[in-house]
């Protein structure tokens, strides 16, 4: 059991492209500006109790699993993450005249964990289960510069959280009322 955050950042192609048109000088630049940002991302998360688990290009997968605390309170600590993620990196200002922004989704419940590999010394972490195949109808409702959860995640963290109802049952959360403390990953 456990609770998913799936980030997914908007602007890298025109940051890329604009940097790329510098040769050398543009490369270096691009990869200080994806350091410092996935950085933050990444502290972020960890500062929330969760662990980054894959990226995707320009997303990023973490997750929050209930081995210590109900399946509610990660899930209300992966929105708290959210909105944190959202006041601190949405917006942020990489280049010139180019903003990264993101949308985030939310899901919770049943899910499984797996390394598979071991050939060579490459193994692969892989997550599946019910809040990954959620974070799909949430991040279809997620415009930028939104964290909504799934149905089943809002329904975990409703009674701690304000927030404005999509469609599928998705939920974009606004606010948590009593944010839990910040626990960092173990």
């Amino acid at each position: 059991m456990g609770a998913t955050l799936f980030a997914d950042v908007s602007g890298f192609t025109v940051l890329t492209t604009q940097l790329g048109h510098q040769g050398v000088e543009g490369a270096e630049q691009l990869t200080g500006i994806l350091n410092l940002y996935y950085g933050r991302l990444v502290d972020l998360i960890g500062d929330h109790g969760g662990e980054p688990v894959q990226f995707f290009g320009d997303a990023l997968l973490a997750f929050w699993p209930s081995l210590n605390s109900s399946l509610a309170d990660v899930t209300l600590r992966a929105a708290c993450c959210g909105l944190a993620i959202q006041r601190e990196l949405d917006g942020y200002l990489a280049g010139d005249d180019i903003d990264l922004s993101l949308h985030i989704a939310i899901g919770a419940g049943r899910a499984v964990a797996a390394a598979i590999g071991g050939s060579e010394g490459r193994w692969h972490f892989v997550l599946a289960g019910d809040p990954v195949q959620q974070i799909a109808a949430a991040e279809s409702q997620a415009a930028t510069g939104e964290v909504v959860l799934s149905h089943q995640a809002w329904t975990l963290v409703e009674s701690a959280a304000t927030g404005t109802v999509r469609s599928q049952g998705c939920v974009r959360i606004e606010s948590v009322d009593d944010p839990p403390q910040r626990e960092p990953a173990a």
